[in-house]
């Protein structure tokens, strides 16, 4: 099938060599010159593990390519175009919508009436009247195909997804839409479009809701002196509640669960209900950095002039995203408070220098963030940080003080070779029996 993805950001992209791997035949468009001329040559802009590999794979074999050019793109007829431009946030937490709208007019006046316009951007349910308005064509049929990704994991959760929700305005884009995932093993449910556009905000917000929930737990224990990391446990043993997404951290980030959130948030008070529960998973997001440097200064003291180490800037291991990074939160919070700051990152400091620039400084490895620092801070879940030797480590700062804003290292290893760990809600050897 013949298909079309108008941009190539973590989804575009992840969507067209997907669907390029599947056997159909794809055109992405995107308007960065520099960006597509790099694609067609195999080299991706951004880090996402089996990316290079399927790219590389479906560039020879003639199933992929990539161009500035729409018009050029849908003249052969395609069966589908997929939408998946940024829907960045505004102050108040409501979908940018106009780089859809952009997309739509363009793609409207180009494309013929028997082909599906499948919006895979998140846009607010209740948008479908004015996109429609914005393609300007009563003949062409609208879509959601919301993607469940993870960054880090696009490939395969692409490939091996938990579902498949497709979202129709007729059983004829059910029939098309259906017949592109063939060779995926999973559950397809065709919905409507609404429900399909909800339901990723659902989800979203959910996941949102379980790590928000686990957070305002570390918190609480750390004030009475409990273990969260064996209350994690203990609860998520529980059939009815599980495990996943019930780690307790310095605030999760990304471009999807604070910003799907948000705008969950917003469209609830704009239809007149009042999303209290949202709000409140919102607000304790903000505040869990704050609370995490708060600990810090009470340790460590005034942090003015105190040169610390970071490692970790992404949001999350296996990415180089920063958006909305609890890691670069904490960055900020230290250097308003005077702390010389020493950072480093397996692969997220290119993106992080556009957003720190020069405020802070650059180390060339894990080992030289640490060097003569006061403290270190593992802000990011990196394997690579749990390699390390612990002694070096040690050797390097001037105080053996370990900050772990995502509880992840191997704690009671660090305890027996002389190092202070903290977190929040973290079990000390003088405090509990640990599990």
């Amino acid at each position: 099938m013949k298909i079309v993805v108008i941009g190539t950001g973590y989804v575009g992209l992840a969507q067209g060599v997907c669907l390029a791997h599947l056997g159909h035949d794809v055109i992405c468009v995107d308007l960065d010159v520099a960006k597509v001329d790099a694609l067609n040559r195999g080299e991706v802009p951004i880090f996402e593990r089996d990316l290079p590999e399927l790219l590389h794979e479906n560039l020879l074999a003639g199933r992929i390519t990539f161009t500035n050019d729409l018009a050029e793109a849908v003249a052969d007829n395609p069966a589908v175009v997929f939408v998946c431009v940024q829907t960045p946030q505004h102050d108040d937490g409501s979908c940018d919508l106009s780089y859809i709208e952009r997309v739509l007019r363009d793609v409207g006046a180009k494309i013929k009436a028997d082909t599906i316009v499948v919006v895979k951007s998140t846009v607010p349910p209740g948008t479908r009247t004015v996109m429609h308005e914005w393609l300007n064509n009563p003949e062409i049929e609208l879509a959601a195909n919301p993607e469940f990704l993870r960054q880090g994991t696009s490939i395969q959760d692409f490939l091996h997804p938990d579902r498949i929700v497709i979202g129709v305005e007729s059983e004829r884009a059910a029939q098309v839409l259906e017949s592109l995932y063939v060779g995926i093993e999973a559950p397809i449910f065709i919905v409507s479009v609404e429900t399909a556009q909800l339901t990723k905000y659902a989800a979203n917000s959910m996941l949102a809701s379980r790590l928000s929930f686990i957070n305002e737990i570390a918190k609480i224990a750390d004030l009475v002196g409990a273990d969260i990391k064996s209350v994690e446990k203990l609860v998520g043993l529980d059939h009815r509640i599980g495990e996943k997404f019930l780690r307790s951290s310095a605030g999760f980030g990304g471009g999807c669960l604070p910003k799907d959130t948000l705008a969950l948030c917003h469209l609830g008070q704009t239809v007149g209900s009042e999303p209290i529960f949202l709000q409140s998973i919102i607000e304790v997001n903000d505040n869990q950095p704050r609370w995490f440097v708060r600990k810090i200064e009470k340790i460590l003291g005034n942090l003015d002039g105190q040169q610390v180490g970071v490692w970790g800037l992404s949001f999350n291991q296996g990415t180089d995203d920063v958006r909305y990074s609890p890691a670069i939160r904490i960055i900020e919070e230290l250097l308003e408070r005077g702390a010389k700051v020493v950072v480093y990152d397996p692969q997220a400091m290119e993106k992080a220098k556009q957003v720190l620039g020069q405020d802070v400084m650059y180390a060339a490895s894990a080992i030289e963030a640490a060097r003569g620092a006061v403290a270190l801070f593992t802000l990011t879940e990196w394997p690579q940080f749990l390699e390390v030797d612990w002694l070096e480590v040690k050797q390097v700062l001037s105080r053996p003080i370990i900050f772990d804003a995502k509880h992840f290292l191997p704690h009671q290893e660090l305890w027996e070779a002389g190092f202070e760990v903290h977190g929040i809600g973290l079990w000390r050897p003088e405090d509990s029996r640990q599990l």
